[in-house]
């Protein structure tokens, strides 16, 4: 694998299954649920190893914490090697509970979960946001530091002030990131599902910095905002760097038959297949490069000197609809930053 790419960010799609039916899904319906061998993630921890010097290992799915016992087995194998490694989770955080909080203490895993609004938008649009908002409470009770990412649609978009006002609540929340829908798999059936409108999207981001502004201010530790930390580093790297590490081929999706993607938005995609952990190939890895706003939908970007870029696999998905968002978005980030 050392010759095909250096993996620093390794993606583990541990099962198919997962305990939620959310409509935008990009992983789409499954009909044989399957988890992940552990010699499948042993072999690739083994190989990335070999490759680079650190890497964060990212446990995904559909819903990882259905196979908790699978997460201790990778995880204990990541300390017992000594590997420089860190561990992530990205969970709907339906089964937290004191159990899984022991297991993410004892070997560090940072915790990210998905909610897309305040309680009665996390119901409409995933379920069971009564338990995720209970959960919360519970992370807090055992000091478990924990992220949001939000799935960003044109259903949700003007709660997003409303629910960091919420989370903000939580001693331990450490920052938020967004996530515009990736129109593959279920939300490319549901015609109910789309980007919101530009207009209202700039209105509803200077809102949310507003608001993210005044709840810092109180604050002992700052709540991040991905997407702004995203742009500083690259405005202070003179916006050299791409905005996505799998263009560098840093990044590597495994599936759970050992079957290898970019990222796991490409996953189960053969347009971006990069073969196996047997014979893996940078195909797919090339097959994105054609995707970046810059180079294959940018015309007149709103920004002048540079074009922001976005997730090339999310320009790709969205057939670039995505444009004018990002455009829009890092154009009140620059005003942001210049006051």
């Amino acid at each position: 694998m050392n010759k095909k790419f250096r993996p620093k960010f390794l993606m583990l799609l541990l099962t198919d299954s997962c305990n939620l039916n959310c409509a935008y899904c990009y992983r789409g319906e499954k009909s044989n649920f399957q988890d992940m061998p552990f010699e499948i993630a042993e072999k690739v921890l083994i190989l990335a190893r070999a490759s680079t010097d650190y890497f964060h290992v990212q446990l995904t799915g559909g819903e990882p914490l259905l196979c908790s016992e699978l997460i201790e087995k990778i995880a204990k194998f990541i300390y017992k090697n000594n590997f420089p490694a860190t561990i992530g989770i990205q969970t709907n955080g339906i089964l937290l509970d004191r159990t899984v909080v022991n297991l993410f203490k004892k070997y560090k895993i940072q915790v990210s979960i998905s909610i897309d609004g305040p309680p009665e938008i996390q119901e409409t649009l995933r379920g069971e946001a009564n338990k995720v908002f209970a959960n919360l409470k519970l992370l807090s009770e055992n000091e478990i530091p924990f992220r949001v990412t939000s799935v960003i649609t044109n259903l949700n978009l003007k709660f997003l002030p409303k629910l960091l006002l919420l989370l903000s609540t939580f001693p331990n929340f450490e920052g938020i990131a967004w996530s515009f829908i990736v129109k593959k798999g279920k939300s490319f059936k549901n015609s109910q599902l789309n980007l919101p409108e530009v207009e209202e999207f700039k209105s509803i981001l200077k809102e949310f910095l507003k608001t993210l502004d005044l709840i810092n201010k109180v604050r002992v530790k700052p709540i991040t905002f991905r997407e702004l930390e995203i742009f500083k580093k690259r405005i202070e790297k003179g916006l050299k760097e791409p905005f996505c590490i799998a263009l560098k081929k840093e990044s590597l999706a495994v599936c759970l038959d050992g079957r290898l993607y970019p990222c796991s938005q490409t996953a189960d995609d053969s347009n971006f297949f990069c073969g196996t952990l047997e014979n893996p190939e940078v195909s797919g890895f090339l097959a994105l490069q054609k995707f970046s706003l810059r180079d294959f939908f940018c015309m007149n970007c709103e920004i002048e000197n540079f074009c922001p870029e976005d997730c090339p696999s999310r320009t790709y998905y969205d057939r670039g609809e995505n444009k004018k968002l990002i455009c829009a978005m890092y154009k009140i980030l620059t005003e942001y930053l210049a006051r």
